[in-house]
């Protein structure tokens, strides 16, 4: 009873911050209806690009900063910086406190539905990242689709920024990183402190390491 009353009680503790988001992208018809809810404090700082929703568009179906896992702070500051990219929503999103997106201009971020990630999660977005259906992540999560800089390879430029595509009901554990250029099948388990780089195409498989690679087969999260 007591975290029902909490969470309802979290609901609204920031309804300023989600009625202006939600009227600065969706306009006054769709935007009162708080499809998007802050569920911990927010910093806007850019609000620029757009949203889109997919799906039935009701109260709460994006919920950011949901008080999660006791080991951390439940008021822990969610950062939103969109810099003139799009925002896609399949359905229904939620994730912890702590949150970071970076949408850089021109960018494209896909959330699948029925997704959600841990407290801490940081995306950062520069050209294109497309998240399946059924995503489970854990906290610590890092998503990135840039190295931000160029590096010097064997005397040629390194590629700026590469598409991250990740499959339909996978798993991703704590303070994984998961890196430009990466392709993760559907039903992939990707291990605690994992760095993913490259194509991960075995459906079912448990990626670990550093960089990750198979460790078992024939595995995938339950519900």
């Amino acid at each position: 009873m007591r975290k029902s009353l909490y969470f309802r009680f979290c609901k609204y503790r920031h309804i300023l911050s989600s009625l202006y988001f939600n009227v600065h992208y969706l306009g006054w018809k769709q935007g009162l209806k708080l499809p998007i809810i802050f569920m911990s404090p927010i910093k806007f700082r850019d609000m620029k690009g757009k949203i889109l929703l997919k799906g039935d568009v009701h109260h709460g179906q994006i919920a950011i900063g949901i008080p999660g896992n006791e080991m951390f702070d439940y008021s822990t500051k969610c950062i939103w910086s969109n810099q003139g990219g799009t925002v896609e929503f399949e359905g229904s999103f939620g994730t912890n406190p702590g949150a970071s997106f970076v949408i850089r201009k021109d960018a494209i971020l896909r959330i699948g539905n029925r997704s959600s990630l841990g407290q801490n999660l940081r995306i950062l977005c520069s050209k294109e990242i497309s998240i399946g259906d059924e995503l489970l992540g854990s906290w610590d999560v890092t998503i990135m689709d840039t190295d931000s800089h160029y590096f010097d390879v064997d005397g040629k430029l390194s590629e700026f920024s590469n598409r991250i595509s990740i499959g339909n009901h996978c798993f991703i554990g704590s303070g994984a990183s998961i890196l430009k250029g990466t392709q993760i099948a559907d039903n992939v388990v990707i291990a605690s402190r994992a760095v993913v780089s490259g194509k991960l195409l075995e459906s079912g498989a448990m990626y670990a390491g550093v960089p990750a690679k198979i460790k078992k087969h024939n595995i995938k999260y339950l519900k």
